[in-house]
């Protein structure tokens, strides 16, 4: 379960990142900056819940 609902979240994370591009609001880069930040912060929390500080 915790595998689809990383998949079903990057997938979001794509697809607003996606928009932001079409957009003109960020470049390529930051695109995959971002994609890649996301993808980082699933894999490096056990349940895949954002922590609030």
């Amino acid at each position: 379960m915790k595998e689809a609902v990383n998949a079903m979240q990057l997938g979001v994370a794509s697809d607003v990142v996606s928009v932001a591009l079409e957009a003109g609001v960020i470049t390529a880069d930051q695109g995959d900056q971002i994609k890649a930040a996301w993808a980082n912060h699933l894999r490096s929390n056990n349940d895949g819940r954002m922590r609030r500080s």
